[in-house]
């Protein structure tokens, strides 16, 4: 099998692309055997310059009691099915569409805080998501400046994907949006 990961890749590199490009287009399967030869091998600095990065899932979610009132937001990051890190916090009075779009800034910064290049991000606002794909118009002027750092710190990842989800699976981040309200009470 590794023998078919490294046809894969010079096939890759022969085409134009560069060795690193390559690397990023492998699939999980193909890094994990990757990584697992190069560390079997001992080549740790090889392994390093590699930046053999798994995909993170985050699902953020906002909310406001009184819309607008008392806002949090909470969001989680999973990496294989493991929480890696857990955010939540009292917004102050705003809007459930403004605590949607500050709880996807804030996990978004905790993500390139913490070096993720790729990242599928689960939200159950569909106006959020709509927006931040170019689908909807930002017509709010509140919203805008979220909208622009949502988009700026989007640009900062090699891979993303945003996805509507239903409020059901996203159970966990309205726990910790809530809990952020809480705190304050």
């Amino acid at each position: 099998m590794i023998e078919q990961i490294f046809e894969l890749l010079e096939e890759k590199v022969k085409s134009g692309d560069a060795l690193k490009k390559a690397l990023l287009n492998l699939k999980r399967s193909e890094k994990s055997l990757l990584a697992d030869y190069l560390i079997n091998e001992g080549n740790d600095a090889h392994m390093e310059k590699l930046n053999l990065e798994n995909k993170v899932f985050i699902n953020s979610d906002g909310a406001s009691r009184g819309n607008p009132g008392d806002a949090g937001y909470g969001f989680i990051i999973k990496e294989n099915d493991k929480i890696v890190y857990e955010g939540s916090g009292y917004l102050g009075k705003m809007t459930n569409n403004q605590a949607e779009y500050i709880a996807l800034i804030k996990a978004l910064e905790k993500a390139v805080a913490l070096g993720y290049k790729k990242v599928e991000l689960r939200l159950d606002s569909q106006l959020v998501v709509m927006q931040c794909l170019g689908r909807y118009k930002v017509k709010n002027e509140k919203l805008r400046p979220l909208y622009k750092k949502a988009h700026h710190l989007l640009s900062q990842f090699e891979e993303y994907e945003l996805l509507h989800v239903p409020r059901a699976q996203n159970s966990e981040a309205d726990r910790l949006a809530n809990e952020g309200i809480d705190r304050v009470k």
